[in-house]
């Protein structure tokens, strides 16, 4: 092969590489999510509970069906995810706390939560949320569920990575869960 062959087929090769896109944070599932706004949920545990992170919520905001590619904790401590769903929600969130979903160890879940629609995270398919979610139309919720171990569980948010069409997106959830073996009267 001669000079001129290789270096086209290095420009060739070069153009490919160049035209992937780039995996952008946010996108249109972080809606109105402040990336700089993080608070703590705090719930007791025992040894062994599962444990749900579900206050999270995922309108897009956008025009196209998103596409979830994966989910899992950002820097999770004592807790292995055995499950994460996207779920319709028209009411309140169903909250971080003990038990496997719906129901739980706690109370029913919230009527607006439509439970029989929920699709497993990866590979669920989120079309764009009329009114671009609350306060203006349905909501879309994220919910995480976890085995815990040892004394202290915990999680620095959700990581979510998904697609519209061929772009590619990264989001960090905002929301911090810590749970606390016989923590009762312990703050976080």
């Amino acid at each position: 092969m001669n000079r001129l062959g290789i270096m086209a087929g290095g420009l060739v090769m070069l153009a490919a590489l160049c035209s992937c896109s780039a995996v952008i944070q946010g996108g249109p599932l972080s809606g109105e999510m402040d990336p700089n706004s993080h608070f703590t949920q705090c719930i007791d545990i025992k040894r062994g509970d599962v444990v749900v992170d579900g206050f999270n919520t995922v309108p897009n905001s956008g025009k196209q069906v998103a596409v979830v590619d994966k989910v899992a904790f950002a820097d999770p401590v004592g807790l292995r995810q055995i499950a994460a769903y996207i779920i319709p929600d028209n009411g309140e969130l169903y909250g971080d706390l003990t038990g496997y979903p719906p129901n739980g160890d706690h109370q029913p879940a919230p009527p607006g939560l439509d439970w029989g629609a929920r699709q497993n995270a990866a590979g669920a398919r989120i079309p764009p949320t009329p009114g671009g979610g609350p306060p203006k139309g349905p909501n879309v919720q994220l919910m995480a569920v976890a085995q815990s171990s040892g004394d202290k569980a915990s999680e620095q948010g959700i990581n979510v990575w998904y697609h519209v069409g061929d772009q590619h997106y990264h989001l960090r959830t905002p929301v911090t869960m810590i749970a606390v073996v016989d923590g009762t009267g312990q703050t976080c």
